[in-house]
């Protein structure tokens, strides 16, 4: 018994050992992990601060700074992104409390630094459009340039668009504050930028060939007034002829619609329907553009340019919330005495231009004026593209920006990105309106619009649908009467601050009118039909302050895969409009 007692302390000593080794041997581990820990804390802190450096440089557009700061920023991001992805980090996002905002760390490291290297090959041409605007000396803009960014802006918004689903992700408020802060300033950056930038990207894709990369282009800039309610926009108030060259781009020519109602529009290029429903209008510069299809508005713009000797092969409509968009990002403009900026442009051109200047050629001199200046400002360069997507997305979205181009392969992508302004000629719950106005008045400025579109139920082969149209009639009581700008050329005895429009309704493929009603008594609608739609219209005389409802119940097929939809186009005051419901048939 005494031999054993010996061999018991010795196995006693080695496991008091091996115990302490393995004591010393966590406290190893524990005080890597935590050192591990804190370097990639220090790290991130780092990139923080630069991060917030950066922002500070863009917002105060320090651009001479931002290259600099770029480039030293960028390989924090590579080092904490990496260091998120070790064994400490990985190991730390499995610990109670702080797992989920080490796992917050990781992913939003992982989402900068994606960020960060896709856009490092665009550094360079940032930094020439800083300096240059992306032109040669002429003032010719960089084709050569462009293409080559185009796949790298493609990237970048890929990318981006990646980072922003992948912070979307995260349940933020499990997170520390420290770290969710910096997850919502991440997510909001990338969910608002990457529609922009993927934007751009198809914008520098299809830019060149627009601006003459492959032969001359001539543009027929209209200049929509929706003063005067028209279905593409409105009046055509003024027209700018503009080329494009191999990269360099002039303004040709400028001139108002007393400039062009000397010669008539040939409607070679109209249907058989459009003729019969618009009759002779189609041929007066006037009163062509009815029809809420910008194509076969656009096709007659194109046509009567070439009757007047001077073709172009592209059509774009902007009206005055286009050009305070514009301004927004150019900066204001003068001319004539008159300035106007974003805050004040589309209720000059809409109203108080009428106010200002009783004379109507003294008014189209400073119209278009004004005018030539934000386009001369805007072929200047020296703007943040981005910006200019970001300021223009909401006017094009809205039908206040519409664009055809003679080509159709150019012609599909602006039909495919919501600019091409068409009417879908397919199956399917989809309703286009047009208001026209039939007084010649400008007192659309003061019309108020809502829309609501009940589809009916998917359970039957066909729905029983209903359209109700509100028509407001806001107009104050201090309007420059008498001068032919708020009077009523279709009635002239009527009271001072009436109006008058036609609605047109052009109905879902294959549907079937049952009855109409105006102000709650029934009623009848005129029939004609455009490019395969029947197409219901009513003439409505609209007295100041009063409200005129059309209701209109019909039948349709159900059609499944596409959701219900009311094309109208851009209106001084914007429609409201209600669809219920408003999803697809399955």
């Amino acid at each position: 018994m005494s031999a054993d007692v010996p061999a018991k302390a010795g196995k006693r000593r080695r496991i008091l050992l091996w115990v302490g080794l393995g004591f010393l041997i966590l406290a190893a581990l524990v005080a890597w992990l935590a050192n591990s820990w804190n370097a990639t804390y220090q790290q991130a802190r780092t990139v923080q601060s630069s991060a917030t450096t950066l922002k500070s440089a863009a917002i105060a557009q320090q651009w001479d700074q931002l290259p600099t700061l770029f480039t030293t920023m960028r390989p924090q991001a590579q080092e904490l992104a990496e260091s998120t992805q070790s064994l400490p980090w990985r190991l730390l996002t499995m610990v109670p409390f702080v797992g989920a905002s080490a796992g917050g760390v990781s992913d939003l490291a992982v989402s900068l630094n994606d960020v960060l290297t896709a856009a490092e090959p665009l550094l360079p041409y940032g930094q020439r459009f800083v300096t240059t605007g992306l032109r040669d000396a002429d003032g010719r803009f960089d084709l050569s340039g462009l293409n080559r960014a185009a796949p790298d802006l493609v990237t970048l918004a890929d990318v981006l668009e990646a980072a922003a689903n992948r912070l979307e992700a995260i349940q933020t408020s499990q997170l520390l504050p420290q770290v969710s802060d910096g997850i919502v300033q991440m997510r909001d950056l990338t969910s608002q930028s990457w529609r922009s930038v993927r934007v751009l990207s198809e914008l520098v894709t299809w830019g060149p060939s627009l601006i003459g990369a492959d032969g001359k282009r001539t543009w027929l800039v209209l200049l929509q007034n929706p003063a005067e309610a028209r279905g593409s926009g409105g009046f055509p108030g003024g027209f700018a002829v503009v080329t494009a060259d191999d990269g360099l781009v002039k303004v040709a020519s400028t001139g108002t619609s007393a400039d062009l109602v000397n010669v008539p529009i040939p409607t070679k290029s109209a249907s058989a329907d459009s003729k019969a429903l618009w009759g002779s209008r189609l041929k007066n510069w006037n009163t062509f553009s009815h029809s809420p299809n910008f194509p076969i508005v656009a096709r007659l713009a194109a046509d009567g340019m070439a009757a007047r000797g001077t073709p172009v092969n592209g059509v774009i409509a902007i009206d005055p919330r286009v050009v305070a968009a514009i301004l927004q990002v150019t900066g204001p403009v003068t001319a004539n005495g008159e300035t106007i900026n974003a805050e004040n442009a589309e209720r000059f051109f809409t109203v108080d231009v009428y106010s200002q200047y009783r004379d109507p050629g003294k008014r189209d001199e400073v119209s278009m004026a004004l005018v030539q200046a934000m386009i001369t400002r805007l072929l200047s360069g020296g703007w943040d593209p981005v910006a200019l997507v970001d300021a223009l997305s909401g006017p094009v979205s809205q039908g206040h920006a519409r664009v055809w181009s003679a080509r159709p392969e150019e012609e599909a992508w602006l039909v495919e990105k919501n600019a091409g302004g068409d009417v879908p000629n397919a199956p399917g719950p989809v309703i286009a309106l047009a208001l026209n106005n039939s007084a010649a008045s400008k007192m659309d400025a003061f019309m108020k619009t809502a829309v609501d579109y009940q589809p009916g139920s998917c359970d039957a082969a066909v729905m029983d649908s209903n359209l109700r149209v509100s028509l407001t009639n806001d107009s104050p009581t201090n309007l420059p009467f008498g001068l032919g700008i708020y009077d009523r050329s279709d009635d002239p005895k009527a009271a001072k601050g009436s109006t008058s429009t036609v609605l047109y309704v052009f109905a879902p493929l294959n549907a079937r009118f049952n009855s109409v009603t105006i102000d709650g008594d029934p009623a009848s609608l005129y029939l004609g039909r455009e490019d395969g739609r029947d197409v219901w219209y009513v003439y409505l005389p609209i007295d100041r302050k009063q409200t005129r409802t059309i209701e209109i119940k019909f039948q349709q097929p159900v059609v499944d895969g596409v959701a219900p939809q009311v094309l109208m186009q851009s209106m001084v005051i914007d429609p409201t409009i209600t669809i219920d419901p408003d999803t697809a048939c399955s």
